[in-house]
């Protein structure tokens, strides 16, 4: 019987349920599309830096005798450092914020030295030496700044894995604005149709709905469910089998084999 195959070139038919632990080959495709491409975040994506980030907040505006709200510092992850800034610090004052993310820099940069082997989610590795052994490039897209970007892949030793690195200031607006994904599929030479981008904020699925990028989101950063839900994106996978099995869908134009 004929496969369904959607406007994209891919088959709408569901791969067959892959094993539970299934080994680190689960894009086991007897086919994939060419020049196919995955664009990651970081923080709360790849990294499990969240609680990093909050307390380096926290002993920033500690130091300027500015009072400290957790959770209002975590929905600030993701967006663009000065802008969090200016949200926490309630204050329009650009040298006050261009003293503070100077500071949280350094101490950012110094704290995710010294956890580097900590941060990556166990799973992060595995998952992208598959994508690419399966002829996939891959990307980061990420509110950091080049440079922060660039430091935190080579202290976590991920930075080989990647085909581009594309920081907050490589392009004018930042997410949720397409700017980010188009130029990361731009410059690893794919279309649009042929990317997807994996994040855990709904700035991400955002930013990939304005570019014309099929996302998914994960469940395990900073945005919930419902944060999810109240943009009208699907419900993000709970665990990195689900996100297994739901890249594998998207890559394959058919079935893919369990192994």
């Amino acid at each position: 019987m004929a496969k369904a195959i959607s406007s994209t070139g891919r088959c709408c038919c569901p791969p067959r349920a892959l094993p539970p632990n299934s080994p680190v080959c689960w894009l086991e495709a007897v086919s994939i599309m060419r020049d196919a491409a995955v664009l990651f975040d970081l923080d709360g994506t790849l990294l499990d830096t969240p609680a990093l980030i909050v307390r380096v907040f926290e002993s920033v505006l500690k130091r300027h005798g500015v009072a400290f709200d957790a959770d209002r510092a975590r929905r600030t992850i993701g967006i663009p450092l000065q802008q969090a800034f200016s949200q926490l610090l309630s204050a329009s004052d650009a040298a006050l914020i261009e003293t503070c993310m100077g500071e949280y820099r350094s101490i950012f940069k110094r704290e995710s030295e010294t956890f580097a082997e900590r941060l990556p989610f166990p799973e992060a590795r595995p998952f992208i030496e598959t994508l690419k052994r399966s002829g996939v490039k891959i990307a980061a897209v990420t509110s950091k700044i080049q440079v922060s970007a660039e430091d935190i892949l080579a202290a976590t030793r991920l930075r080989e894995l990647f085909d581009g690195v594309f920081g907050h200031d490589a392009v004018e607006h930042g997410k949720p604005a397409p700017d980010l994904a188009l130029l990361a599929a731009s410059s690893l030479q794919v279309a649009p149709r042929d990317a997807l981008v994996i994040g855990d904020s709904t700035d991400d699925l955002l930013m990939a709905r304005a570019a014309g990028i099929d996302a998914i989101g994960v469940g395990w950063g900073v945005s919930s469910r419902a944060d999810f839900a109240g943009k009208g994106f699907p419900e993000p996978v709970a665990d990195w089998a689900a996100l297994r099995s739901r890249t594998a869908r998207w890559l394959s134009p058919i079935q893919l084999s369990e192994h």
